[in-house]
């Protein structure tokens, strides 16, 4: 089967819906790929996040001396 035969506005119709379905395919990659970014910690809460990761840090770093039979080093 030929688009020949079609009427203007079928084959108007068909280039719009092919490009209707390439352009939310192409808007799906996109946003896929480039997802929206979070927005940017206040100085307060890096602060806050930056202590809290510290701590546990330390923390883990006494349990494994202490598993490790060992005591550790001083600071």
């Amino acid at each position: 089967m030929t688009t020949e035969s079609w009427p203007l506005w079928q084959k108007v119709a068909a280039v719009a819906v092919v490009l209707g379905v390439s352009a939310g395919g192409l808007w799906l990659v996109v946003s896929a790929l480039f997802p929206p970014r979070p927005a940017p910690m206040t100085a307060e809460e890096f602060q806050s996040a930056f202590r809290k990761a510290d701590a546990e840090d330390r923390e883990n770093w006494e349990k494994m001396w202490r598993a490790a039979g060992k005591t550790p080093p001083p600071e």
